[in-house]
C-alpha cells in the first residue's frame, strides 16, 4: 500500500511540473545600437500582459535573459533617449535556440532653427541675456 501511494505521489508531482512547463520558453540575447552596432546597457526587458510584472535589464555587453516566459506575450525593449521596440515570440522574431540581436534607433531629434542673441543691446549690465527660440 505504501509502495502504491508513493508512485501515485511521484507520477502525481511529474505531471503537476510537465503542466506548469508546457507554454514557457526562455529568451535570450542582446540589444545594441542600430547606428553604431555597441552593445547598450540598462535596457528595459519587459513582458506585457502578465498579471504579475516580469522584466530583466540588459548587462554591460547588451546582453540578457528570460525564463518561463508565456509564447504569446510581447516584449518591450526600452531605453532613455531610444524609440521603444515590441516583439511577439510567437511572431517568428524569436527563437528558443538561437540568441537573438535587437536593435534600438536613437530618437535624437534636430531642430529646423535656432536663434541665439543678446536682447539688450543698449544697455550695460553685468551679465548678458541669451534667448532660444524656434523660427
Amino acid at each position: 500500500m505504501r509502495t502504491m501511494f508513493i508512485l501515485f505521489t511521484l507520477v502525481c508531482v511529474t505531471f503537476q511540473l510537465l503542466a506548469n512547463s508546457s507554454g514557457t520558453q526562455e529568451i535570450k540575447g542582446r540589444v545594441v545600437d542600430k547606428i553604431t552596432g555597441t552593445p547598450l546597457e540598462g535596457v528595459n526587458i519587459s513582458v506585457s500582459d502578465t498579471k504579475i510584472p516580469i522584466g530583466t535589464i540588459s548587462d554591460e555587453n547588451g546582453e540578457f535573459r528570460l525564463w518561463d516566459i508565456p509564447a504569446d506575450m510581447n516584449l518591450k525593449f526600452s531605453l532613455d533617449g531610444y524609440k521603444a521596440v515590441s516583439l511577439n515570440p510567437a511572431s517568428g522574431h524569436i527563437s528558443n535556440d538561437l540568441p537573438f540581436v535587437i536593435e534600438l534607433e536613437n530618437k535624437a531629434e534636430t531642430k529646423k532653427k535656432l536663434s541665439v542673441g543678446n536682447l539688450l543691446k543698449s544697455r550695460k549690465v553685468d551679465a548678458s541675456l541669451v534667448v532660444f527660440s524656434e523660427e
